[in-house]
């Protein structure tokens, strides 16, 4: 099992890195020098890979295979051209196509990106499909192979074919059988109700200080840009975060949450079937189990979180544990409680007068 560290250098703008100690105790250095947004980190372990959020721009992903990465694939950026191929025989139909960019490691999909801009229509001649304008030019390093999806007839892209990036030749030549296409794009569920495609499920998670995993997905938030939202992934995927708004109708349907009340958020944790959001003043709770499905409500005008990393999990009952400005404090099953005790009017005390040291505290559990 390694163990990572990270450090930081003051400077215009700050940097720091990403170390790697192994079992017997050998540290290497894995990333080098990448700017650095805030010196604390939010580290999370996921089905065998460990997410670094909050430091750098773009979280830092270890997979499961050892290899590091910044979290999330951006698209391509050419337009693709389709056209019939020279096959015997074939499907026909309306198609258009859309190439995506893909990360493997250890023949695992690690992560994908939101599909490119889509072809012309090609009204097929029952002779396969021939790709091109394709682009083989990733802005992501990490990229290892591209894919192709086709939508036949107006119903949702689905996988036709996945090429190496590092010998993709110029065209791409495929004729696979519309009942034979693979998986499909991410659909996403409107606001009229109807289902459709969501060309934005694969977005680069966008910067913040908070992350925490609910039910299967990762929930990001502390933006300093928009410090009420909080940002959900899609399901299984914590580096595919969709941040951009589809309009249908002149209805906006917003692929995050925001507090109740506007307020910022200032700490993330699930705590049994919730996930708690905490703001100075005021706690809100999420549930919910996917895309379209998560709402969130306050469950506190009074309490407060003041550190994000005063947040922990611990107890017989495993209670949320967390610093409010009032003091310690435990909740449980829509329950608070305030166990500062005797030091009430200490803690309040000291709590005016160094504000800032009590958002940098953090909580621990001591077995």
């Amino acid at each position: 099992m390694a163990h990572l560290y990270t450090d930081f250098t003051p400077g215009s703008p700050n940097t720091g890195s990403i170390y790697e100690k192994n079992d017997v105790g050998t540290l290497a250095t894995k990333v080098q020098s990448v700017p650095v947004f805030d010196r604390r980190s939010v580290s999370i372990k996921y089905r065998k890979s460990v997410y670094i959020i909050g430091t750098h721009q773009r979280p830092w992903v270890r997979d499961r295979f050892g290899s590091y990465h910044q979290a999330g694939v951006r698209a391509p950026l050419t337009l693709p051209t389709l056209v019939d191929g020279a096959f015997g025989s074939g499907s026909t139909g309306l198609a258009i196509g859309y190439q995506t960019f893909v990360m493997r490691t250890g023949g695992v999909k690690i992560a994908e990106s939101n599909p490119g801009p889509a072809t012309l229509t090609l009204d097929m001649a029952g002779t396969g499909r021939l790709w091109g304008n394709l682009d083989w030019e990733p802005a992501d390093s990490h990229v290892t192979h591209s894919r192709g999806y086709v939508s036949m007839d107006g119903s949702f892209p689905a996988l036709a074919w996945e090429r190496p990036i590092a010998s993709p030749g110029t065209t791409v030549t495929e004729n696979v059988g519309t009942a034979a296409l693979g998986e499909v794009l991410p659909v996403r569920k409107g606001l009229d109700q109807r289902f459709s495609t969501d060309p934005y499920a694969r977005g680069i998670p966008p910067y913040c200080k908070y992350a925490e995993v609910y039910k299967e997905a990762f929930f990001y938030a502390g933006d300093p840009l928009f410090p009420e939202r909080i940002y959900y992934s899609k399901l299984f995927e914590p580096e595919a975060v969709n941040t951009t708004p589809i309009t249908t109708n002149g209805r906006t349907d917003l692929p995050w949450l925001e507090t109740s009340d506007g307020k910022p958020v200032t700490g993330l944790k699930r705590q049994g079937d919730e996930l708690i959001v905490g703001k100075f003043r005021g706690i809100d709770r999420i549930q919910g189990y996917s895309y379209g499905d998560y709402a969130i409500h306050e469950i506190s005008g009074y309490w407060g979180v003041v550190s994000h990393f005063s947040m922990r999990r611990c107890g017989p009952q495993d209670s949320l544990f967390f610093l409010a400005p009032q003091g310690p404090t435990t909740y449980n099953a829509g329950s608070f409680q305030f166990i500062g005790g005797k030091v009430q009017s200490w803690w309040r005390d000291w709590f005016r007068a160094n504000p800032i040291l009590a958002q940098d505290a953090f909580g621990v559990e001591d077995r």
